[in-house]
């Protein structure tokens, strides 16, 4: 056997680790639950809401400012602490907000699949509106990074009021290959978070929010889905903000703050 034989049989073999080791791996680089951190002030405990959905405990954070108010549901990305937004949420002052940690994550139970987040966003979008007497349509969905997807999914399924997106990709299947671009990431993939599949059944106003320096989630695949997008759509650009630092920028809040006002009155001081 050649020298140059051997070599190429070495990184056949080599390649081939690597590609099982990143399919077999792929669920803890796609969810990476946060480890539990000190208890959120005291100032939000009563917020604490828990929510069983088949025999599994979901908990995060609910205050309703009443019917007439829209309500804003957020999803957060692959390895957020949610509960680090509830002092942004109460200071918008006019919205009620519900938070809710994935299965898996912080105090929720279970494991966290593409299949579960899904199910359990649309189970507990329709377990609020009708437990809290909230219209539909006085609804709005927030999904940042991962959440995104898990936003659009949702809104392609209920008439929702409105959607904003922060950092939104248009498959996950896309953003992976970009950055694996020797992986064959199509075959491999188990969670897709397709939104760009969504998108079109979506006549609902959409706000996406981009990080120009986001290298995580590069701003052509928010291009792709805001032009997949059926309804309406406006976009906030956060200029040298990385894909982390986002939600430090007052731009962000104010553009979240502008677009409750926009489609549900001139109420938010």
């Amino acid at each position: 056997m050649s020298l140059i034989t051997k070599v190429a049989l070495l990184l056949a073999g080599l390649y081939l680790a690597i590609v099982l080791l990143m399919y077999f791996y792929q669920h803890h680089l796609i969810f990476r639950p946060y480890i539990i951190k000190p208890e959120p002030k005291p100032q939000y405990a009563d917020m604490e809401i828990v929510l069983n959905r088949d025999n599994v405990d979901l908990h995060g954070w609910f205050l309703n400012r009443g019917k007439e108010r829209p309500l804003i549901i957020y999803y957060g990305g692959n390895s957020e602490d949610i509960s680090t937004n509830l002092a942004n949420f109460y200071d918008l002052d006019y919205p009620s907000f519900l938070l809710m940690e994935y299965r898996g994550y912080g105090k929720s139970g279970g494991r966290p699949t593409e299949k579960h987040l899904l199910e359990d966003a649309l189970s507990i979008l329709d377990t609020i509106a009708v437990k809290e007497g909230l219209p539909i349509d006085r609804i709005i969905l927030m999904g940042r990074s991962l959440g995104s997807g898990v936003a659009t999914y949702v809104a392609s399924q209920r008439n929702v009021g409105g959607v904003i997106l922060a950092s939104p990709y248009d498959s996950l299947e896309n953003v992976a290959q970009r950055h694996y671009p020797f992986v064959p990431v199509r075959w491999m993939l188990k969670h897709r978070f397709e939104s760009i599949v969504w998108a079109p059944d979506i006549s609902t106003p959409g706000l996406f929010i981009i990080a120009n320096g986001d290298r995580v989630v590069p701003n052509k695949h928010t291009q792709v889905l805001m032009h997949a997008w059926r309804g309406p759509t406006q976009a906030v650009h956060l200029d040298h903000v990385s894909h982390a630092q986002m939600n430090e920028d007052p731009g962000y809040w104010r553009g979240i703050k502008e677009f409750v006002s926009k489609f549900h009155g001139d109420l938010i001081n």
